[in-house]
């Protein structure tokens, strides 16, 4: 299958999946000031979680996430476990819509614009998912500069007022705390890379592939781990508890000259669009789970129900940013098993059958 998405492209979607949020908010609630160190800790291990993922890609090549698990478990126990995965999604695509719907109303000050907000925001994603994937990619294009252009002028912000023995001391409430939030993170963002598996099967799975992958990844550790050191650098951890966009807040106290001392709006802006390149990307993985359900022959009249359905139930779950945030601290918990236990299952139930099918065809070829 021809590729439809260039090695670039893929590497900036992926990178958007893993830093949207997280770059956002820049601490984690469980770890405290070893935020940095827990997300080091969560980069390693999903280290190992994409060569497993890898390995089902290069074992089923061409197919999407539940067609793999579809061909590994059956018919019917892999629409069940897809089912799981497409209840995950579903809510963990509700909480991005009304991380971006809350985080207008805060930093606006207005809280009569984050429904309006979120309305504007899914009718973007429906026609970025409604167009072809290719038309996708070049989006991707688009934004890739610019976000890489705001990560750059971020840093070079930050480290005007940095004090490093903020950081300090390492681990002082011992290993649990830090090793908990690794697990946090580690679910949330990076099993999150399954978000990527409807992208695949439009790239080709050779060795390229892979080390486009893992550089994405590096370069996802590197920005984020220093971009939570740098948080708590700049604001420290008892001001960092009481914000809910630290990221955010941490270049809103830096008045550098009268052009840059609102330079947190490009901030803003880059958390926009990552977003929505995230959430576009969220509907484009219901959109193949559905497809696996009902075996719809065009699977972009999918999208508008599952915009709506996400956009509404974000606002009847949701009530205020804190009890979204709340959310978040026990969202990684619920959902964990089936983001990483599937995937792993899958792999484990490949593995076997393809050493069947190997033990199969020796004796052909003796005879």
């Amino acid at each position: 299958m021809k590729s439809e998405m260039s090695n670039f492209q893929m590497m900036v979607t992926h990178f958007c999946i893993i830093s949207s949020n997280t770059l956002i908010l820049g601490y984690n609630v469980i770890a405290g000031v070893d935020s940095w160190l827990a997300f080091l800790i969560a980069g390693v291990a999903a280290v190992f979680f994409y060569m497993i993922l890898i390995r089902i890609i290069r074992l089923r090549p061409g197919m999407d996430l539940f067609e793999i698990i579809e061909s590994a478990f059956g018919p019917v126990a892999g629409r069940i476990l897809g089912i799981f995965l497409i209840l995950c999604m579903t809510f963990y695509s509700t909480l991005i819509t009304e991380y971006m719907s809350q985080f207008v109303a805060t930093t606006t000050r207005n809280q009569n614009v984050d429904f309006v907000f979120s309305i504007v925001f899914t009718i973007v994603c429906i026609f970025i998912c409604k167009v072809s994937v290719h038309a996708f990619g070049r989006f991707i294009n688009l934004v890739g500069p610019l976000i890489v252009l705001t990560i750059l002028l971020s840093f070079s912000f930050y480290f005007m007022r940095l004090s490093p023995s903020q950081l300090l001391p390492i681990m002082e409430n011992g290993p649990a705390p830090v090793l908990t939030g690794a697990y946090s993170l580690f679910v949330s963002p990076f099993c999150n890379i399954l978000l990527m598996f409807s992208f695949f099967k439009r790239m080709q799975s050779g060795k390229g592939f892979a080390k486009s992958l893992f550089i994405s990844l590096a370069i996802s550790i590197v920005i984020i781990t220093a971009r939570y050191a740098v948080n708590i650098c700049v604001l420290g951890e008892f001001a960092i508890q009481e914000l809910y966009y630290p990221s955010y807040m941490a270049l809103s106290v830096l008045n550098i000259a009268p052009f840059f001392q609102r330079i947190e709006v490009l901030l803003a802006v880059h958390f926009i669009l990552i977003n929505l390149i995230k959430l576009s990307a969220c509907i484009m993985f219901l959109r193949d789970g559905l497809n696996m359900l009902f075996k719809i022959k065009d699977k972009r009249v999918l999208v508008v129900p599952i915009s709506l359905i996400i956009l509404f139930a974000s606002y009847i779950f949701f009530t205020d940013t804190d009890e979204m945030f709340r959310y978040t601290i026990y969202y990684p918990f619920l959902n964990g098993f089936f983001m990483f236990g599937i995937p792993v299952a899958a792999w484990i139930t490949l593995e076997i059958k393809q050493r069947r099918m190997r033990k199969k065809k020796l004796p052909a070829q003796a005879a």
